[in-house]
Order: C-alpha cells, then structure tokens, then sequence
C-alpha cells in the first residue's frame, strides 16, 4: 500500500467508478435539470450553481461571526421527552463511574460532550462539502495513483466540457478552487495518530455517561433565549455636557454620567378604571418570588390577559428596602491571549470588585508562568442591592519589581440576574440528586420551584400522577426520564446511596425528577419566552478598559445567586484542582527482531545494523533514556536486557500527565504542563560520524494499550493501527508483556506503506503507585536492586575499532578466508621464486669460477 492507498481508505469514491457515477446520478436528481440539457450542458449548470455557493461562503462566515451566540444557544426546539437510552452494561458502567465521581468528573464529562458534539459538526460540514463538490473530481487527476479503467471516463467528460469554448474559462477556474481544496484535505494524519483519534472518542463516548451541564462558549446574557436578561429591567444611559455635533449626542461613553435603570410601559387606561388611576402602577416583568416580602405590595388589580402572564403589578422601593444576596462565584480556569511577563508567560491571580470596591484580592493564591491558569477557585460574599449592583471580575499578573499589571476584567450585572423571569440565580441540573457528585444546589427543590413559577404565571399548580412519574400543568403532560425510574426500582442498594440521602423516598426521587422534568420542558411547552437557565459555565471573554475593543482572553466560571431568606444550608461546591497521583513505570527491552539494516560494510558488502532502543513519557529531553547498542546486528535481532524506569504524576479523570519544571534559571515558579500518558519507544542505527538513523517508532496509550503478539512471527502492523484490537488499561491491569511493532519513518519524497514495519520489539511493562515502587525497589539498565542478566549477544556483536582481532576473524576472515589463503600461497610462491631468480645468478657465476679455479689449479 502507498500513499495514495490510504488517502483512498479514507475517500473510497476516488477509486470506485460506479460508486461515483451513482453519486453523479443521485446529485443530478436532486438538482432536478429537465432531460433536454445534454451531459455537458448538465455539467456546466452544476459547476455554476457550486461556483456561486463557493463565492457566497465568505458571506456565510460573516454572517456566522454576527450571531456568535447562537451556536451556544440552548436548543429549545429539542423534544424533552427524548432521553438516552442505555444498555445494561452503559448502565453498569455509569453506576460504578458515579461511585467515585467528583465535580471534576461532570466537569470533564461536560467537556466530552462538547467535543463530541463539534466532532459530529465537522463530519457532516466534511460530508456536504463532498456533495457539493463532487464533479470536481472528474475534472482533473487528484491522484497519481488513479486506476487505469477511470482515466478513459474522465477523459471523455472532459473533452465533452472542453469543446464549449465559451465555458473553457470558467471550467478551469472552477477545477483550479476545488483541485486547491483537495490538495489541502489530502494532508492526512499519520495512520497512528488516526488510530489514537478513535480511541480518544471512545474514551470520550464513555465519559459522557455522568451528568453534564452546557459550557457556554460566551457571556451568559448572549444566550438569545435568555434575552440578555433585559425582559425585566432596561437600561438608559444618561449623557452630562454637550456633544461637539450630532453624532455624539447618543454614543459617546466618555459623557456617561449615569445609568438610569428601569422598565417604562405606556398604556390606554379604559374610562371605566380612570377613577382608580391613583391606585394604579406600571406593570413590571419582575418575579415576586425573588422580592422580600417586605417590599411587595399586594396586588391592586387583576392581570391584563394582554400581558406576559409572567408580570404582576409591584409597587416596592429598594432604597427604603434594599435587597441582601449571597453569591457564591465559582472560577475555574482561564485562557489568555498573550504573554505579561519576559518569559512569555504570565502569574495570574484574581480581584474581585463590586461597583469600584475591590472585595477580595486573591494575590496570594497567584500561578506561576502560565497562560492558562486552572484556578478552581470559590469565593463567598454578600452584596445588596441597588447600591452594589456590578459584579467585576478582575484577571492580575503578580510582578516581583514592578507593580502588578491588570490583564483584563469581565462584568456581570447581579440586578439583571436576580430581577429576570429567566431564574438566572442557580442553573437547574438535569437530573436531581440530594447526594453524591451531584447533589442539588438551589435552596428550593425542583417541585417547589415548580409550583412557584405556576403561582406567579396564573397556571393551575401541578398535578403529579400517583406514581409521581409524570406531571400534568394545565393540559401539558411531561413525563419522568425512564432511566430514572429505572435506577430508582431496580437499582442496587449500594448504588442509591451514591444519589440520595437514606431518608428520602423513592417516590419522592422521582417525583423531583419529573417536576425538574417540566422546568427544562417549560420554554419548550408552556411559554417560549419563559426558558430557564439549566446548569451551566459560562466562558467569559476578558477585556481590558484600556483597549475595549480586543479580546484579552477568556474565563470559565458560575455564579449562584441565593437570597438571604433562603441561604444555602450546604458548603460551595468544592472544585479545587485534582491532585495527580505519583506513578513509576518500568519498561523492560529484552529484544528487538526484524530491525532494518541499514549499514553496508563498503569492505564486504554485507548488511548490518548497530541497533539501540530509546525511549521516553515526557519528552526526550526530559526524561528519555536508551539501551546500550548491539553492534553489528547481520539479521535484525537486537539482544538488551534493559530496564527503564519512568516516573511522572497522573491525573486519572482527565487523563493527563502533569509534569512541573524550570524553563530557566531565574524563573521564580514551575511551569505546568498537561501530557497525554503514552510511552514513545524508537529503534536507532548507531553511527560513529554522523546523526544515528531513525529506523523505527512505537507509541503505546497506557490507558488503551494494543496486547502485544507472544510470538515475533505473529507480530503484525495492526496491533498499533487497529483501534479495534484488543487493549487495555495499564492503569488498572498494571502488567503486560509481548511483541509490539515498530512503524517505519516516511521519508521525504518516498512512496510507500505507511504501514511498513521498521522492526519488532519485545518489552515487558509495568505500572506501579510510588509507595509500591517505594517498597519494591529496581535499577535502570542491568543495574541492582534486582539485577538483569547480560544479553546473550552473538559473537559477532562488536565495535570495530576497540576490538581488531575480532574484526580481522569475523569480518575479514569469515569473508575473505579462501582469498587471504590463496593470497599467501602466492606470495610465498612469489617469494620463493623472487629469491631462486636473486640468488640463481650468484650460483651459475660461482660455479663457473670454481671450475675455472680448479681447471688452473690441475695445470699447475
């Protein structure tokens, strides 16, 4: 398989002939052309229509920044009566996830949900692109790779467009825009990142099985069911001076002097009631229940049907009889958009005002080096108003020279909120608890909110059933969540106390569960115009007073708004960060296989490896560590025996690693960063003079580990690229050993299977919490407690230069041995015949002249 093949798993229609003249047919239809046009005229109709909805998408964009607010709005039109329903083991699942779940585990279930639900957004804006698109790809050739059987299709298309001389222009501008955008979607990730993908939405999938509440990607007020929380109280700026031209007689902030605060209603007053004009006030959309009873006055007069039934007539002054609230503020993290300090990092910490007084200075709390603090953070105050109307909240950096810098700052309007129909004091849950992770806040239960929200519309109060599973408020019925029911009847003793307190009756379970039922139903049913804050965190935009204009960054928080009254009996809900727990991890090499050979000896020619295994958590400067190297490897097998020993913090609920460090010397603080848990192991070919080459990589996912093969020959490339393969927590098995693959590097250029393997390896891991770790100690490498023994290395396994004789016995002599033999046969022939032809000549003359000595001699 190559590139391409994998760009065609993900987009088979590139590939598929009558998959893609089914879909040429079916979009022909759907634009319904009468059959007169002929196939090009069709063609080129339809390249028009996409050309003009490929030049209204910037419009569209505009027009999606302008109603930002509505993509966080709450889907009223929703049926309510439409729950999830689970199976047995989601059930089983959920009741022993709720056993130990804590704020933070709806929090990041919440956040699963969101994710979940932009995920599914991108796939279907991903699909109808496709639709819409889909003639692009029979103008041109995406595809190096494309099969041989399509090239005579597309080529008669695209004669049959080409010969409109007319349209020649217009087809190549449209083919150019689409060929760009299938050049940008063809950038695919790589095929183990894609495999982690699936197993990060399963994870998510199964997170969201607790309760949630809407995170609102903006300001609370921008929420257009919500009104801006104006149905009760609008305001009125009012302007000191004169402006310099017309212009700035309205508009000009720098002349507001004041705000004037309040709701004006002009109306006909019938000639029968103008002798009780005295007695008579505006009516007001205030709720009553939120007034003290002091301040209320009875009512002078019956509704007008006209009016919202919400509205009665008021008559109360909050100068003689201010109102006194407790608000619990809930901070839980925030996002800047850019750095305060040299580091390129800021030390936040919180202020929070009301009106100009500053009420709590959080200073000595304040984070180091980030810019995104996690607070988690409650603060508790009474205000009263109208005189401490204006909750601010301030975002400081802490400067150790300098005077701390103010980042920026958020508002909220506590009148608006208290005042508005829209019950904006404490977010209803979705499903009530009195016990447990999610346990009911407001100091009202839901029934009692139920009938009080009657009371003031004019409706006849509830009428529950006599099993309590449903509720009927004047013709509307609403019916109790299934599940609910179902936990409630046939639930297990030890899981019902996860919920609720002992002494509360089943039936009064549900019977709070089917008023809530009504309340998140009420906007839906009843009144349009009525709906009621559900649970909820908001993600408030942070602006500086300085430069209003730009966004500085953003804060999650909530605000519960309780009236003196009815103050909370129960302490805030604790949201401090999660503490990570200390683990070590010991990973055990004991072999690698199948490694690439990448050196040639340029002596023998034979292929060879220096084969070491390196792994990390954190980072490779961090915490990487490597085994010693097995030189000269002929077939790929690497003997280490070789422990690593990693220890890091880990956060179970969110799954992360936290690793603390110093970036600098003179930093004051750590920086805090959030690491998914995997474990990168790569193979390495050793070099003396140059970079060592990467041969090979595997990522393991300690929460969803792939089960290695227990043989190397069984060891394929789909344990890693398979999401489906059988897995598991190491968090929770603790030990696992086996063969894993080792993915081959893509080079720059190469056209190959991705899938290609770049080895095997054969490790042994192990997770233990550091008081285990503390009590059974080991060593890293071979070194003790608990020793390993040296590998059992071949004898060919050595560095060249630091061992000559084995390199002349099993390089050159294991090669060249007949060669050496024959060459010193030779030279000693040579040498012998080199000395006979050197000392032949002195012979033959001595022989000569001894014969000739002895011829004189006999003479003589």
């Amino acid at each position: 398989m190559n590139t391409e093949a994998i760009y065609d798993r993900k987009r088979p229609w590139l590939f598929d002939l009558d998959f893609v003249k089914t879909k040429i047919s079916t979009f022909e239809n759907e634009i319904g052309q009468t059959k007169n046009l002929n196939e090009s005229q069709q063609i080129i109709i339809n390249a028009d229509s996409l050309a003009q909805e490929n030049n209204n998408e910037e419009d569209e964009k505009v027009k999606r920044k302008r109603q930002n607010s509505n993509d966080s709005d709450i889907k009223l039109e929703s049926n309510v009566d439409s729950y999830q329903q689970l199976t047995s083991l989601d059930r089983s699942k959920r009741n022993q996830m709720e056993k130990s779940a804590t704020w933070w585990s709806k929090y990041y279930a919440s956040k699963a949900k969101l994710r979940l639900e932009k995920k599914v957004k991108t796939d279907l804006d991903e699909g109808l692109h496709f639709n819409y698109n889909v003639y692009a790809d029979f103008f041109e050739d995406e595809s190096k790779a494309l099969a041989k059987q399509r090239w005579a299709f597309l080529s008669k298309a695209k004669k049959a467009f080409m010969r409109l001389g007319k349209f020649r222009k217009e087809f190549e501008r449209f083919a150019v825009h689409e060929l760009g955008y299938l050049g940008d979607h063809s950038k695919f990730k790589s095929v183990i990142d894609e495999s982690l993908d699936i197993i990060e939405t399963d994870r998510l999938k199964e997170l969201t099985l607790l309760q949630t509440f809407d995170i609102i990607e903006n300001e609370l007020e921008n929420i257009q069911n919500y009104e801006g929380f104006n149905d009760c109280l609008d305001k009125f700026p009012l302007y000191k001076g004169k402006g310099t031209n017309r212009s700035d007689e309205k508009g000009d902030e720098n002349r507001v002097y004041t705000k004037f605060k309040g709701k004006l209603r002009i109306r006909e007053i019938p000639s029968s009631e103008r002798s009780r004009t005295s007695e008579s006030i505006s009516r007001m959309s205030i709720n009553p229940v939120l007034l003290n009873s002091q301040t209320v006055s009875e009512t002078k007069q019956k509704l007008d049907p006209t009016i919202h039934l919400n509205q009665e007539m008021l008559q109360f002054d909050l100068n003689q009889h201010p109102i006194t609230l407790k608000c619990r503020l809930y901070i839980i993290k925030a996002l800047l958009f850019r750095a305060w300090d040299a580091s390129g990092k800021a030390d936040p910490y919180i202020k929070i005002l009301l009106n100009r007084d500053i009420i709590i200075d959080d200073v000595k709390e304040r984070l180091y080096n980030t810019l995104e603090p996690v607070f988690g953070k409650s603060y508790e105050f009474d205000i009263t108003i109208p005189q401490q109307s204006l909750l601010r909240i301030q975002v400081w950096d802490w400067d150790l020279a300098n005077l701390d810098d103010r980042i920026a700052e958020t508002s909220i309007d506590i009148e608006n909120r208290w005042f508005s129909c829209h019950r904006a004091t404490c977010g209803l849950q979705k499903r009530y608890d009195s016990a447990g992770y999610n346990v009911w806040r407001d100091t009202k239960t839901p029934a009692v909110i139920l009938q009080d929200l009657c009371r003031t519309t004019n409706l006849n109060l509830p009428v529950y059933a006599t099993d309590c599973r449903s509720v009927i408020i004047g013709d509307v019925r609403f019916d109790c969540d299934p599940e609910c029911v179902q936990f409630i009847k046939h639930g297990k003793p030890n899981d019902l106390l996860h919920r609720k307190v002992h002494h509360e009756s089943p039936d009064e379970y549900i019977r709070q569960n089917t008023a809530l039922t009504a309340l998140h139903g009420w906007a839906i049913k009843i009144n349009p115009k009525g709906a009621l804050v559900s649970e909820h965190i908001e993600c408030r935009s942070l602006f500086d007073p300085k430069v209003p204009d730009v966004e500085q960054g953003k804060l999650e928080m909530w605000l519960d708004i309780f009236p003196m009254s009815r103050p909370p009996s129960s302490a805030p809900v604790d949201i401090t960060p999660l503490k990570p727990m200390a683990y070590q991890l010991r990973v055990t090499i004991w072999n690698t296989s199948d490694v690439e050979l990448n050196d040639e000896n340029f002596v023998t020619g034979e292929k060879t490896s220096d084969i070491y295994v390196k792994a990390w958590v954190l980072g490779e400067k961090d915490d990487g560590q490597q085994t010693d190297i097995h030189y000269r490897s002929l077939t790929g097998e690497g003997n280490f025996n070789w422990r690593f020993i990693f220890d890091f913090n880990y956060i179970d609920i969110e799954e992360k690693i936290v690793h603390e460090k110093k970036e600098s010397v003179f930093q004051i603080g750590n920086t805090l960063k959030k690491l998914p848990p995997r474990i990168v192991i790569r193979v390495y070919d050793a070099d003396l003079f140059s970079a060592d080459d990467f041969l090979g990589e595997c990522i393991l996912n300690l929460t969803h580990l792939p089960i290695g093969s227990k043989m190397s020959k069984k060891c394929k490339s789909d344990i890693l690229l398979d999401s489906k393969h059988r897995a598991l927590n190491l968090f929770v098995n603790k030990r696992i050993a086996g063969w894993w693959p080792m993915i081959a590097p893509l080079k720059v250029g190469e056209v190959r299977d991705t899938a290609l393997l770049g080895g095997k390896v054969e490790a042994e891991f192990s997770l233990l919490t550091a008081e285990e770790a503390e009590k059974n100690p080991v060593g890293k490498g071979r070194e003790g407690p608990q020793p390993l023994d040296e590998p059992n290395r071949p004898k060919t396994s050595f560095l060249w230069f630091t061992s000559p004789w084995k390199t002349f016995r099993y390089v050159i002599w294991r090669n060249f041995r007949w060669t050496i033999l024959i060459g010193i046969i030779i030279f000693i022939f040579v040498l012998c015949l080199l000395i006979g032809l050197w000392s032949v000549p002195g012979e033959l003359v001595g022989i000569v002249l001894n014969k000739i000595f002895k011829t004189n001699t006999g003479k003589k």
